[in-house]
């Protein structure tokens, strides 16, 4: 990372190397200083003529540049890039004009004059080229302006030179300005928020409309905004005039100091605002690494120790150099000051206090920002001002008409007031309590009030919103100090932190969370302010309205911002979703504590008892005495934050909630499919991804075997999305050619692949196990109004793909991650059933299901009868060959028993007779471990010899097939899965449960005492051998036969519905016993990006778990509509017992049509006129903030999350591009 980021100083060099060489990148101003005006005075240039360019205002009168005192015969010519402009000449000494059209010295009537010594000649102001001349030495500066009377900004030429400069020194720095890399990079960031509140963070129109008329090509013909007409765009940010910062001074922050600000600079600035909050956690992240202040200074004041923490702070995130710039400015701007004030802005209360109000005043030289929601026509404080404090500014700015105000407490005084006020809209300056007071007035911009001088009595500012909604204000503040002897032990705004009241009040919040929202995720997104991502923080400000949300918010003497000082508990000033689920989850644990002791059995040997104790004793430090309740809450924290079980294990990587989609289908499709229209499904205007796992045979140049395609016949051209002549090819609307990759895919094996459109770049991707393959530019969205799509091809048609299965439309571009996490927990089910009394039944080939030559899950439900014999469950079995089997299932002895590559691995507990059991064999080829699971929990773990596992061979998988030493199966078998990947226990756990899997909670370390209470049965204050094995046998069934025939202490889980089990996403699994199958060889005219992590049989579309036989597909005439079959509306159900949920909206992003054959996890609109009183019930205790839109639901949220119908309508129409 350090290369990577002495790699970008090294271009950044070179490129400023390159313009210096082009002339474009002069330094006029010494070291420290940057250039304001455009023509400047050098002893070196004395005669020579020099050129400038300015950009004059519409309709405004501007100053150009200072002609020092001290030049001899200076002369300057102007003209304007567009001929006939009405742009004048204004030269003035103080109060007197000397040029001007119609009046001064010299004018349209006088050309030739003499003031001051000099001789003056004027061109007048009907010239093509206004040009003005002074003969002779200025004795004082003089100030030359340009009066632009057109109704757009005029691009001037300057071409001026001068004879001789008496003080080259001060005749220099007349156009410079001393630079302040800090005080500009804070209006840069305002100027920042403005661009995204104005453009709604949309990046490309605020370029185009901002930068777009400014644009000239550069050197190397990069379209940018030279340092000339960078007033244009800086001057349309309303806060402009308002701010101390010059146009110039923030070109030069943008531009990084060069002459021109491009595309990649503005972007920089454009998310200004989300490099500030990165550097504050990185900010946060000083006292934590450093200590003392001392040792960081000692750190950082070298560019090297700047580097080495921007890259361990922000590393992560891939904007270190951005991070680096906002923390440390450029070489030399990280003066120790800077870094006390830094330093002292991280604390602002001392320990044991929290923060009251928006702004804080430290002893020292400081500044300080913050934002707040002000609801309309209310008053907040922002801050105590103490006496005693040295010129302090205090701006505010927002979108609403809102007011700073001052008030003197102890005389009950308004200072500043819009109307009332000492100083108010019409009078702006004066003195109060010892200092100078100046207010800008009631700016709709921003507003500034300063104070110059000592204040010496304490002061109240507040800020009100006069608008009519609420308001979102950021304030700021700066001062240089507050007099030693006046210092507060405790600044003004903190108070003092009752910790014990604050955890009551918590819990009790918790409670209310829990019984109110069903999910944490809920809960969030229910609560939090609408404006951002759901990933975003809760800032201090807005934390407010979350708390208060709270019905009992007001009983318990806890005011919001104690709250939020326990709950923000990296003090980074936000509280963030992981925070938030620590609140949500104060009192819930039990759920966590069971999935640790499960994900521990797993990677543990056989004698998995003794061996999982040893490493949680070694990792605790408590082998011989236990483990004490710190102890296990340090192990516990390590698994729920970290993903590290006792003993270093990685934990297993969570399967992650599903994206919105529109359609889905998981099974094998055996005929074309009508899938609804392209409206319905959100493929049309907009951005769309198109998911399926494909087996091609042999292919034909002429072959188009579509996956997805629209109908033909309108006057659009339709969508396809499939293999044409063996290449993957993506085409639609207006395009000649399809979007295809370079090779042929390979035939007879599994692809998982997927077609994305990005509407927002106008890009198709094409991707395939992992990958991206191919990604064709230009391409416009889809337009296809009323056109029908369907899947595959009929099934009499030659070009039909052998095999088609995980069909998914998602109406939004997916990410790769997105891609790969949904093919890895999506697997095939299978409708057949087996029965004992039916006979073997052959299902296939193995290298077509996934299970040959790698790591595999095959899942199942099991019935077996009170009395049935042992039989054989699953079994490979080659044609005319007696050899062992290399894969079997079967029951032995009562128990479960697998054979995996001759290795036998029998089962200890019994298979429970009587009722549905959900087993799973799971083989890891990676570490040689099979493992047998009933109903989520671990049976048996066995390790294979044979290493590095080999290929099953040519073998053929049979259900219920006997061989010569047992019969086959004689219970009842369904909805058999194949995953190609070996999954791990906790997820197996919650497929057992028949329940959408979720992540794990995160929750308080002192929410752990429950569970080690439970654990501790003797109470002596320490977690035994036996009292951990005890833990186990809950999860393991093999440490609860052989050990603990009671089970364990933990009770089983109850379902994650009842629970509300949050999302967490778990660090990755390396290792893991979730390991993919190794990479099988590709085809050889391509190379396939790593293997189909898919489940490979292909039997129907039953349920996961339905507990009754699989439907007889109905005839095609029969298949109801979705208004007679689904429940289409979310709200035609029971009404909730808790409150209603407010993020819920009657209008859906797709509508579906009344005819479509489709089924969607996205919120649909009420189909009847009955369902909308549900709509419109009244809640018992809505959230006040509960603004949040339409919520994406998981699958068991929605009663649309369900499989298509076994039978589609066919669609008979022409073949796309057949």
């Amino acid at each position: 990372m350090m290369r990577s980021v002495l790699r970008v100083y090294l271009v950044l060099f070179l490129n400023l190397k390159g313009l210096r060489a082009a002339g474009l990148l002069r330094q006029p101003c010494p070291a420290g200083y940057v250039q304001v005006a455009p023509v400047h005075f050098d002893c070196a240039r004395s005669g020579a003529a020099l050129e400038a360019r300015y950009l004059a205002p519409a309709g405004e009168t501007s100053t150009v540049f200072v002609l020092p005192l001290g030049i001899t015969d200076f002369e300057v010519s102007l003209q304007p890039e567009v001929p006939g402009s009405k742009v004048d000449w204004l030269v003035t000494l103080g109060n007197k004009q000397l040029v001007g059209p119609s009046a001064g010295v010299v004018d349209d009537q006088r050309r030739f004059g003499s003031d001051e010594g000099l001789q003056i000649n004027f061109s007048g102001s009907k010239a093509e080229t206004e040009k003005v001349s002074f003969k002779g030495t200025t004795l004082a500066p003089l100030t030359f302006q340009v009066r632009n009377g057109d109704l757009y900004p005029q691009l001037l030429h300057l071409v001026y030179r001068y004879a001789k400069v008496e003080d080259c020194s001060r005749a220099k720095l007349t156009a410079c300005k001393q630079y302040d890399t800090f005080a500009v990079q804070r209006a840069v960031v305002d100027w920042s928020s403005w661009l995204q509140d104005k453009y709604r963070g949309n990046l490309n129109t605020a370029w185009k409309e901002l930068a777009g008329p400014m644009l000239e090509a550069g050197p190397d013909g990069e379209m940018a905004v030279p340092r000339c007409k960078w007033d244009y765009v800086w001057g349309s940010w309303p806060g402009s005039k308002a701010q101390a910062v010059s146009s110039a001074e923030a070109f030069a922050y943008v531009g990084n100091g060069a002459p021109l600000v491009t595309r990649a600079t503005f972007e920089e600035a454009f998310r200004l605002r989300e490099v500030q909050d990165l550097a504050r956690s990185c900010s946060i992240k000083l006292k934590q690494t450093f200590g003392t202040a001392e040792r960081a200074w000692q750190d950082l004041q070298s560019q090297s120790g700047q580097d080495r923490f921007a890259e361990q702070c922000a590393g992560s995130s891939g904007r270190i150099m951005q991070t680096r710039k906002f923390l440390f400015g450029g070489q030399g701007d990280f003066s120790e000051a800077q870094f006390r004030l830094l330093w002292n802005e991280l604390s602002p209360c001392p320990a044991k206090h929290y923060r009251k109000t928006p702004l804080l005043f430290s002893c020292k030289p400081g500044s300080g920002r913050a934002r707040l929601m002000v609801s309309s026509r209310r008053t907040e404080k922002l801050a105590d001002i103490p006496a005693g404090i040295v010129n302090l500014r205090i701006a505010a700015r927002a979108k609403e008409d809102v007011d700073l105000m001052l008030f003197d407490p102890v005389a009950q005084t308004w200072i500043v007031r819009w109307q009332g006020g000492l100083l108010n809209k019409n009078k702006r300056t004066g003195t109060y309590a010892g200092v100078t007071l100046s207010f800008s007035g009631d700016a709709d911009a921003e507003e500034v009030i300063e104070m110059r001088g000592t204040l010496d009595r304490p002061l109240i500012v507040e800020v009100n919103n006069f608008g009519k909604t609420a308001a979102t204000i950021d304030v700021s503040s700066s001062w240089e100090r507050i007099q030693e002897d006046q210092c507060p032990t405790v600044p003004p705004g903190c108070a003092a932190f009752d910790e014990h009241r604050t955890r009551v009040a918590a819990k009790k919040f918790s409670a209310w969370l829990a019984s109110t929202y069903e999910t944490e995720e809920k809960a969030w997104e229910g609560l939090r302010p609408s404006s951002g991502s759901l990933s975003a923080a809760v800032p201090f400000h807005d934390w407010k309205g979350l708390w208060q949300a709270w019905p009992s918010h007001g009983l318990g003497g806890v005011p919001w911002q104690e709250a939020f000082h326990l709950v923000d508990r990296d003090k980074d000033g936000a509280v963030s979703s992981l925070e938030f689920r620590r609140i949500f989850h104060l009192g819930t644990s039990q759920e966590l504590v069971r999935n640790m002791f499960l994900e521990a059995a797993e990677h543990c040997s056989s004698d998995a008892s003794a061996e999982c104790w040893q490493k949680a004793a070694r990792a605790a430090g408590g082998q011989q005495e236990g483990i004490s309740q710190r102890q296990w809450e340090q192990l516990m924290q390590n698994y729920a934050l970290q993903g590290v079980l006792p003993g270093g294990d990685q934990a297993c990587q969570r399967w992650q909630e599903m994206r919105a989609y529109t359609f889905r289908h998981r099974g094998q499709l055996d005929d074309q499919s009508a899938l609804g229209s392209a409206e319905s499904l959100g493929i049309v205007m907009g951005s769309f991804t198109l998911l399926a796992r494909i087996w091609a045979g042999a292919f034909e140049s002429s072959l188009t075997q579509a996956a997805f395609r629209t109908s033909v016949g309108s006057d659009q051209p339709g969508l396809f999305a499939g293999l044409q002549g063996g290449q993957l090819a993506f085409s639609f609307g207006d395009q000649m050619s399809a979007c295809r990759t370079e090779y042929k895919v390979p035939a007879d094996t599994w692809l998982e692949v997927a077609w994305i459109y990005d509407a927002s770049n106008e890009e198709q991707r094409i991707w395939m196990n992992g990958e991206e393959m191919k990604a064709c530019t230009g391409a416009a969205p889809f337009r296809g109004f009323g056109q029908q799509v369907a899947a595959g091809e009929l099934q009499s048609a030659k070009s039909r793909l052998r095999r088609l299965t995980s069909l998914f439309v998602f109406p939004e571009a997916l990410e790769t991650k997105d891609i790969a996490a949904i093919f890895s927990q999506v697997p095939l089910s299978s409708s057949a059933s087996l029965s004992g009394n039916a006979g073997a039944t052959k299902v296939g080939p193995a290298s077509q299901l996934g299970i040959d030559g790698g790591s595999f899950t095959i899942t199942m439900q099991l019935l077996k009868t009170e009395q049935a014999a042992d039989g054989v469950i699953i079994s490979s079995v080659k044609d005319s060959d007696s050899s062992p089997p290399g894969l079997l299932l079967a029951t032995r002895d009562g128990s479960l028993q697998s054979v995996v590559l001759e290795q036998i691995c029998q089962a200890e507990s019994p298979l429970p007779s009587g009722r549905w059991v959900q087993v799973a064999l799971v083989f890891d080829a990676q570490h040689g471990l099979q493992r047998i699971f009933q109903d989520g929990k671990l049976a048996k773990m066995c390790q294979v010899s044979r290493l590095p596992a080999t290929r099953l061979g040519n073998v053929d998988l049979w259900l219920g097939k006997g061989n010569v030493d047992q019969n086959g199966w004689l219970g009842q078998m369904k909805d058999l899965q194949v995953f190609s990947h070996s999954e791990c226990a906790v997820n197996l756990q919650e497929l057992a449960g028949g329940i959408r899997p979720k992540e794990r909670p995160v929750v308080d370390l002192s929410d752990f005492e429950e569970s080690f209470n439970s654990l501790d049965a003797d109470r002596n204050g320490r977690i035994s051998a036996d009292e951990y094995m005890n833990g186990l046998g809950a999860v393991s069934l093999s440490v609860a036969a052989k050990k603990h025939p009671q089970g364990g202490l933990l009770p089983a889980p109850a379902p994650s519905s009842q629970l509300g089990v949050p999302k967490l996403q778990a660090p990755k699994a390396t290792p893991s016993p979730r390991q993919v199958s190794p990479t099988q060889h590709p085809a050889e005219n391509l190379w396939v990006p790593g293997p189909a992590s898919a489940s490979n049989i292909m039997l129907g579309t039953a349920g996961a778990h339905d507990q009754s036989p699989p439907a007889t597909p109905k005839p095609l005439q029969q298949v109801q509509s979705p208004s007679a079959a689904l429940p289409l509306s979310p709200l035609n159900r029971d009404p909730p017992q808790a409150p209603f949920n407010p993020f819920l909206s009657a209008s859906s992003p797709l509508l579906a049509s009344s005819t479509q054959v489709t089924t969607t996890n996205l919120p649909q609109p009420p189909t009847t006129p009955e369902a909308t009183p549900n709509l419109l019930a009244t809640p018992t205790q809505p959230p006040p903030l509960s603004t949040a839109e339409a919520s994406r639901p998981s699958a068991t949220d929605s009663p649309l999350n369900q499989e298509a119908p076994s039978s589609f309508q066919s669609l008979c129409n022409a073949d796309h591009g057949s």
